[in-house]
């Protein structure tokens, strides 16, 4: 559960392609969050997205929202804007309501765990990324994270659930 606490500036770090708004206190992940942590994605214009992730960083501030990272579009692939706003999946209901009350109409939930399967080499965005895989790509990846290979297969054929 997240708890309020005393505003204080959030860190804004940004890196090659992220811009991360992230608490200034030390701050660790819950134990539930390889099983239950992810984000809410929002996609929209730089006009769009830019005031917004400044607006939320004062929920980083207060402990509302935990952190949030957003960049541009990665053309030809990506041609919007992305924020991602994260939570564990327990908290996504009370974000959404932060992020409705920004004016956010749309969202889309993803856990973590899928982002890691797909970029992984075979996965759905690698695909429309960087191609097709070599086989023998996937299991060295799988070996490096960790991750049986019969599970990488499986998730890499599940689509993502939209949320309305």
């Amino acid at each position: 559960e997240m708890k309020r606490k005393e505003p204080s500036e959030p860190i804004i770090r940004k890196e090659e392609y992220w811009t991360y708004v992230e608490p200034s206190t030390d701050y660790e992940l819950p134990d539930e969050w390889d099983e239950h942590g992810g984000k809410l994605m929002v996609f929209g214009s730089e006009h769009q997205i830019v005031p917004l992730a400044e607006r939320l960083s004062r929920y980083v501030s207060q402990g509302e929202i935990r952190s949030l990272k957003y960049a541009p579009p990665l053309p030809p692939t990506f041609k919007s804007w992305a924020l991602m706003v994260y939570c564990l999946d327990s908290e996504s209901n009370q974000v959404w309501k932060i992020l409705q009350r920004e004016g956010v109409k749309r969202r889309i939930w993803k856990y973590d765990k899928q982002t890691e399967m797909d970029w992984s080499p075979g996965g759905r965005l690698h695909k429309k990324v960087y191609g097709e895989y070599d086989p023998e790509e996937l299991e060295d990846w799988c070996r490096k994270s960790g991750i049986p290979i019969e599970l990488a297969r499986d998730m890499i054929s599940l689509p993502i659930k939209k949320r309305k």
